[in-house]
């Protein structure tokens, strides 16, 4: 399984080559329905997961549930740094 976030798509690719993307929009991330599409997608896929909700990524992390909104322009910033 491959996940990629770019361009406000988060991307899943499996092994077999099924691919699902999912739609990043301006949105709480503590959204319950960003979740549910989240998990729903990988399950439509074969894929069941558990998430630790503090990235691991980045120095200062903060918890999912503690962050106000999805920011792509932040997230863009993050990248070029």
């Amino acid at each position: 399984m491959a996940q990629t976030i770019a361009e406000s798509q988060s991307r899943t690719e499996t092994s077999d080559g099924t691919t699902k993307s999912i739609v990043l929009a301006s949105r709480a991330v503590t959204d319950a329905n960003l979740d549910r599409v989240a998990m729903s997608t990988l399950k439509a896929i074969g894929i069941q997961v558990q998430i630790w909700t503090m990235p691991q990524e980045v120095a200062q992390a903060i918890p999912f549930e503690q962050r106000a909104a999805y920011d792509p322009e932040y997230d863009r910033s993050v990248g070029t740094r």
